[in-house]
């Protein structure tokens, strides 16, 4: 690597260490040319692939995407930006209490699945190392410390060895370099125990779905020393009712209202679940909620992925392509039944929720009350839009239908809304959260 590689890597990532969350936009161009760098250093350019499946491996725990899979993370600015930062500051706070050095010693840290650019760690040695050198190191805030490093890399791909070996050397890394393995990180043995301060991988998607990151953690989380750190330190999966049909309307700008209502955290990964998923295996992931008693107001279940990679460092819902929500449209949950959820690996590794639908006819809708409310404090109003509901479906009992009827016909009535405007509203609105919003709205305008 020449002076200008240097000089311009030492930028991108003082760059990307002075970035912000909202810094996103700013920062695309930045990984981008990273990526030009690496994909140079590597031998490995990601744009000229046809199948960029081509080489991933199908484990038991999971699915180990392929070097160029791998390679294409980088392009997750978020998930970039977060991963970068939050290793930086893992380093310097294992070496640091209160801006003073607590240890002499050097620290250790694996980086299991490093994919053929080693990008959530060797660029931001190579930045200590070129800071060290310097004697005014631009960018480097005072108070961090240069640490004394040896790290171990780990993939299971021979090509992503072969390419960050290459990495390496351009950066001129090898001083800090202790290993570098071709193994299965879910099976792999270090030579002696608790010998890591620090370990990472990245290797999951959203939801935890697919991918072994959970049985990565759980073998590797042996090798940690007593106070060690697992990036990311937490990954917290949680249940929620909703209406994806009014969040695109929200994230489209056409309503300002979306409700939602959280089930529970089904799930968290972290050290000590790490540990428990290899001393219990799949037996540990089991978890049962209730689900509350509003479900009728909510026809849809998602499942999201909250990522804590260090510190204040976070990935929130939908914010990275790790954070990605998984949806289950029209379930129409049963209120105050329990849902269960449980780790499967076949046909592919990831949870699954049971629990009982709605056990009325009016496809998961259930009778509301004479008196039950909705927002907008009207007696009458939710019954009358569940019995529409039923009746859409054919499943209202006639005799039921023709004794409230005119009672029915009071309430659309004295609300100024026609009989043909009210039918075909309930048949447009899929939640009775949706209807609401349209009758208040509706109503509103009778009474300017």
């Amino acid at each position: 690597m020449d002076w200008d590689d240097k000089q311009q890597l030492y930028g991108l990532i003082t760059q990307v260490l002075a970035s912000s969350a909202s810094d996103i936009g700013i920062l695309k161009p930045v990984l981008s040319q990273l990526g030009g760098l690496l994909s140079r250093f590597s031998d490995i350019d990601v744009d000229t692939v046809e199948n960029i499946a081509e080489g991933e491996t199908k484990l038991v725990q999971g699915l180990a995407v392929s070097p160029v899979i791998a390679a294409k993370c980088l392009q997750d600015i978020a998930r970039s930006r977060a991963f970068i930062l939050g290793v930086n500051q893992a380093i310097q706070d294992k070496l640091t209490c209160s801006d003073k050095l607590i240890r002499d010693d050097k620290l250790t840290i694996l980086y299991a699945g490093t994919g053929p650019y080693g990008l959530l760690l060797l660029p931001l040695v190579f930045y200590y190392l070129q800071a060290q050198s310097q004697k005014q190191p631009q960018g480097l805030p005072s108070d961090q410390i240069i640490p004394n490093i040896g790290i171990t890399l780990l993939d299971i791909h021979e090509t992503s060895i072969a390419a960050v070996t290459k990495v390496v050397i351009a950066l001129g890394l090898e001083q800090v370099i202790d290993e570098i393995l071709l193994a299965d990180a879910t099976q792999w043995q270090p030579k002696t125990p608790n010998q890591f301060d620090i370990i990472v991988s990245e290797t999951m998607n959203y939801a935890l779905r697919q991918e072994p990151q959970m049985f990565i953690f759980a073998h590797l989380q042996q090798f940690l020393k007593p106070d060690g750190v697992l990036i990311p330190e937490q990954v917290r999966l949680s249940a929620w009712l909703t209406d994806l049909g009014q969040e695109t309307r929200k994230m489209l700008g056409e309503t300002s209202r979306h409700r939602t209502q959280k089930i529970a955290d089904f799930y968290q990964l972290d050290r000590r679940s790490a540990q428990d998923l290899l001393d219990r295996g799949l037996t540990s992931l089991h978890h049962i909620a209730k689900l509350p008693s509003n479900c009728g107001d909510f026809p849809d279940l998602k499942i999201c992925t909250d990522i804590q990679v260090y510190g204040d460092y976070r990935l929130t819902e939908c914010e990275s392509s790790l954070t990605l929500n998984k949806n289950f449209p029209d379930c129409r949950l049963q209120a105050n039944q329990p849902i269960e959820f449980n780790y499967k690996m076949q046909p592919e590794p990831q949870f699954e929720w049971t629990s009982e639908l709605s056990i009325t006819s009016g496809g998961g809708i259930e009778l509301a009350a004479h008196q039950a409310m909705g927002r907008l404090d009207i007696v009458g109003v939710k019954r009358l839009w569940s019995k529409s509901q039923q009746q859409r479906l054919g499943a209202l009992p006639n005799e039921l239908q023709q004794v409230e009827w005119s009672r029915d016909l009071a309430i659309i009535d004295s609300l100024g809304v026609s009989l043909k405007e009210w039918m075909a509203q309930v048949f447009y609105c899929k939640t009775f959260t949706e209807f609401e919003d349209w009758l208040e709205v509706r109503v509103n305008a009778t009474a300017d």
